[in-house]
C-alpha cells in the first residue's frame, strides 16, 4: 500500500473512534442530564447545578432549559443522521474521498450549530441568576471535575 493510502486510513480510524466516543459519551450523559467535566457543553452542568437551588428558583429557570432541550431534540436527530452519513460514505467501496469529507463537514457543522444553541441558552440562564448563584455555579463546575492524570 502506498503512504496516501495508510493516511486515509488513519483518518477514517481515528474519526471512528472519535465520534463513537463523543456518541457514546453525548448519549450516556444527555441521559443522566449531566455533562461532560471538560470541554464539553456547560448547560449540563447548570442543569445538574438548578437541582441544587430552592424550588422557586428552579421553576424560574426551568423554562430556558426546557426549552433548550426541545429544540436541541432535531439537532440531535440531526447529527446521529450525519454520523450515519459518514459511517456510510467511510464504508462504501470504492472509497470516494470527497464524499468522506463531505460528510465531515456536514457533521462538523451540525456540532457546531448544537454548541451555538448551547452557548445562547446558557447566557439565558446566566442572566437570570445572581452573583452568588453564578459563583456557586463556577464553584461547582471547577469542583466537579476529575484530577488530571499526567501532564496537562
Amino acid at each position: 500500500m502506498n503512504k496516501s493510502k495508510w493516511l486515509i486510513i488513519g483518518l477514517v480510524v481515528s474519526v471512528l473512534l472519535n465520534v463513537a466516543l463523543i456518541g457514546a459519551f453525548v448519549g450516556r450523559h444527555w441521559a443522566e442530564g449531566i455533562g461532560p467535566p471538560r470541554g464539553g457543553n456547560p448547560l449540563f452542568g447548570i442543569m445538574r447545578f438548578t437541582r441544587t437551588l430552592p424550588e422557586t428558583r428552579q421553576a424560574e429557570l426551568s423554562a430556558t432549559l426546557r426549552e433548550y432541550q426541545q429544540a436541541a431534540r432535531p439537532n440531535i436527530r440531526m447529527l446521529r443522521s450525519r454520523q450515519e452519513a459518514f459511517r456510510a460514505a467511510m464504508l462504501a467501496e470504492p472509497l470516494d474521498s470527497q464524499a468522506v469529507r463531505a460528510s465531515l463537514d456536514a457533521l462538523q457543522q451540525a456540532l457546531a450549530e448544537q454548541h451555538k444553541a448551547g452557548h445562547e441558552a446558557l447566557v439565558k440562564v446566566l442572566q437570570n441568576l445572581t452573583v452568588e448563584e453564578r459563583e456557586s455555579l463556577d464553584e461547582q463546575l471547577r469542583h466537579r471535575r476529575p484530577p488530571r492524570h499526567g501532564p496537562p
